[in-house]
């Protein structure tokens, strides 16, 4: 895939988290964190629930794996449950979108975390992002790889081709869904966040 034909249809990431303990972190470390960097470890069971743990004398917020059914799972590749589980811990997700908003996965996805004020999105610049995490590789992904579902009678595919990159991603931009970067990534300085529903100001 070309990045630049990419980047012109979905100019911009979205990534919602905690509002309570994790913006302040997020703003202190301009940094965001996939679970297994905030654990320090492995971690082959689904949270049911989100969990809060102490870091740098700070509360973090992990969210819920509820969605995830294994039910709902064909698994490929040679992949099992502990495979999917690792893939998903070792990452940080964001929605691929516009300036109007992300993917319908994601409108979905922030429709319903949206209780409450207890979730909140961040928006930055796709270009911006990928300069200052140059050391990364984004991996695309068609769907919301956390919560399969079963679609014209069959269960969603898990495996090894979940999270590609440019380079192996074989269909049109148009298909990317979610676009994850494995570890810790950092935030540029044009990171917006979303205040009162729908007004996007400067994280910082």
């Amino acid at each position: 895939m070309d990045l630049r034909a990419y980047t012109a249809l979905r100019p911009f990431l979205y990534h919602t988290t905690a509002a309570k303990h994790n913006v302040p972190n997020i703003k202190i470390e301009r940094a965001l964190h996939s679970t297994q960097v905030l654990l320090q470890r492995h971690t082959l069971q689904k949270r049911s629930e989100p969990t809060e743990i102490s870091r740098n004398g700070r509360i973090t917020t992990i969210g819920d794996q509820g969605p995830l059914n294994w039910k709902n799972v064909e698994f490929t590749g040679g992949w099992c449950f502990q495979d999917m589980l690792q893939a998903l811990n070792e990452r940080v997700f964001f929605w691929a979108g516009t300036h109007r908003g992300p993917v319908r996965y994601g409108v979905n996805f922030m429709k319903a975390k949206a209780h409450g004020g207890e979730e909140t999105t961040l928006r930055v610049s796709f270009d911006a992002f990928c300069a200052r995490n140059a050391n990364l590789a984004p991996y695309f992904c068609k769907f919301n790889s956390g919560a399969p579902r079963w679609s014209g009678g069959r269960k969603s595919p898990r495996g090894p081709d979940t999270f590609l990159t440019a380079e192996k991603w074989s269909v049109r931009p148009s298909k990317v869904a979610e676009v994850s970067f494995i570890g810790s990534v950092w935030l540029p300085d044009d990171t917006q966040i979303l205040r009162g529903g729908n007004r996007w100001q400067s994280l910082w």
